[in-house]
């Protein structure tokens, strides 16, 4: 394919991508959770360079009783530098690396299978994937890993062999689960993929990822980057044998492989789950006409002579399911199995491009009219693009239009604490008091976020019925549960 038209087709892409991650990101996904807050709010205070000092490792913030990796909050400062503290410039952060995401599967596709249609096809499933765009489009730290773990995987793979080291280690502070997925990838790569790197150079490489997780090894020793990892290992449950938490890990990881969360329910549909920011209803992580093209691809994959393809994303698939597995939690996690994204594009550009391979040269042999054989090739184009359109266009209603009317509620995206703050704000002098009830989780953030100056020195968080006091003027924030 020629370079320009590679170009351009990358360019729409990446536009496609970016538009599509950042229409109306203030308002939806509805609401702004607990954790975007704490996430802006850190970045707003490294801005202002407030309480840095008092961070012994500036690899992981303190959060809600944990420590989160750093990353994400170190990229959020730039839109909050430009734009103010606000859901559009934290959730901008995670719309931006989402989009590099789609470039960085673009090379890294490239440098795998060195086809160029191969490697536009994964970028662009990349870009219209309910499963990415859906975790573009909130300050959460899994998308990320997406961008960290592709970006090193393609260095590695371009024979950039140390800088693909460091970028692998510092996807340790993107997200917890590189814990163990990034490590796999990075000795997978070097040990098994990479066949003309010298022990030297393997050696080299080992050092620069360990070096690049010195502040991990700090935070073992004081307690900080393990400490989610405590709050929700399958380990914890103290009421389970050994047994039994091998049985929960095993279905736990093999439904991370099943129908309902790839094809047809995705996170929010699967037992048990009753939280409903990680997905849409009535469609699963995946779009369903991917099922055909996934075995497609794992075809093309095994009749190929070279198998780097095919170690390198059975590697991928094997270590994706990791990071929801191995908590407690029932069922598989989108957030924390987010890794898994990229090898499913991958597999199914590649089963798209066999596909058409496959159907173009059966043409060519059984016709010899030329307009007939374009007839045919046109025909499939249409085809697919039409599955595509109508595929994408679905998603999209579902989620600008059905997503935040069942979404917005405390298992969703618990919409509110912006009105609430807002209005203190602009009633507070007429009060001696004004309570939020602790309905939300972990309200004072939102204090925090929304009115970081404390300009409303006398908003708080409490039960109504704990603070109610006749003899002073007080505004109280509560749901229509109270009056039930």
């Amino acid at each position: 394919m020629p370079f320009k038209i590679s170009t351009i087709i990358l360019t729409l892409t990446l536009l496609t991508g970016f538009t599509i991650r950042i229409i109306a990101i203030q308002d939806n996904p509805p609401g702004f959770f607990a954790d975007e807050a704490d996430i802006g709010y850190r970045a707003w205070q490294l801005v202002r360079g407030k309480e840095i000092s008092a961070y012994t490792n500036l690899m992981y913030m303190p959060a809600f009783g944990f420590y989160r990796p750093a990353l994400p909050v170190w990229f959020t400062t730039i839109p909050v530098a430009m734009f103010g503290l606000n859901i559009f410039s934290v959730r901008l952060a995670s719309v931006i690396v989402g989009t590099l995401a789609i470039w960085a599967v673009y090379a890294m596709t490239m440098s795998l299978t060195k086809r160029t249609p191969v490697a536009l096809i994964s970028a662009f499933l990349v870009a219209i994937s309910p499963w990415h765009v859906h975790m573009s489009r909130v300050a959460f730290e899994g998308i990320y890993l997406t961008l960290f773990q592709t970006t090193g995987v393609w260095l590695l793979l371009k024979k950039n062999y140390y800088a693909g080291a460091a970028i692998l280690g510092l996807s340790f502070y993107a997200y917890h689960p590189a814990i163990l997925q990034s490590t796999g990838l990075f000795l997978g790569i070097l040990l098994f993929i990479l066949k003309e790197i010298s022990w030297r150079q393997r050696g080299i490489s080992v050092l620069i990822f360990l070096v690049t997780l010195i502040p991990f090894f700090h935070g073992i020793k004081t307690n900080i980057s393990l400490s989610r990892l405590s709050q929700v290992s399958i380990a914890k449950n103290k009421d389970t044998d050994i047994k039994e938490k091998a049985g929960q890990f095993l279905g736990n990881y093999l439904a991370h492989f099943s129908h309902e969360f790839l094809f047809s329910k995705g996170d929010i549909g699967m037992p048990k789950q009753f939280i409903t920011r990680h997905s849409i209803q009535d469609m699963g992580e995946l779009y369903q006409w991917q099922s055909v093209f996934l075995l497609f691809g794992v075809i093309s994959l095994l009749r190929r002579t070279s198998r780097t393809t095919l170690f390198l994303l059975l590697g991928w698939f094997f270590l994706y399911p990791f990071g929801s597995a191995l908590t407690f939690d029932a069922g598989p996690q989108a957030t924390r199995s987010i890794m898994g994204v990229i090898p499913f594009q991958v597999l199914t550009a590649i089963g798209v491009y066999w596909t058409y391979a496959q159907t173009t040269h059966f043409v060519n042999e059984r016709f010899s009219g030329k307009q007939i054989i374009w007839t045919v090739k046109i025909y499939i184009i249409t085809l697919f693009t039409a599955t595509i359109v109508f595929s994408t266009g679905m998603f999209l209603y579902r989620f600008f239009v059905q997503y935040p009317l069942y979404a917005a509620d405390f298992w969703g995206w618990q919409f509110g604490a912006r009105q609430v703050v807002s209005s203190f704000m602009s009633h507070a002098t007429q009060y001696d008091a004004v309570y939020v009830q602790p309905e939300f989780n972990s309200p004072e953030i939102f204090f925090s976020f929304f009115d970081p100056e404390t300009t409303c020195g006398n908003c708080h968080v409490g039960w109504m019925h704990e603070k109610i006091n006749p003899n002073v003027r007080q505004l109280f924030a509560v749901t229509p549960a109270v009056f039930a």
